[in-house]
């Protein structure tokens, strides 16, 4: 049984190397779920659109 009630992660910063610290200190904590990692904000919010666009 997972210890996070939080499904995904979104990961936003325009320093790539920021996103894969963020996603390794994510994962060493044993989150398993979904990190998605974007550049800027606006790719964050595009994604979160088109998922909800889907249901």
């Amino acid at each position: 049984m997972s210890l996070f009630k939080v499904k995904e992660v979104y990961l936003v910063d325009d320093d790539a190397i920021v996103r894969m610290v963020a996603s390794r200190i994510l994962r060493s904590i044993e989150f398993k779920n979904t990190i998605s990692a974007f550049e800027n904000g606006k790719l964050a919010i595009d994604m979160i659109s088109k998922k909800n666009s889907r249901k």
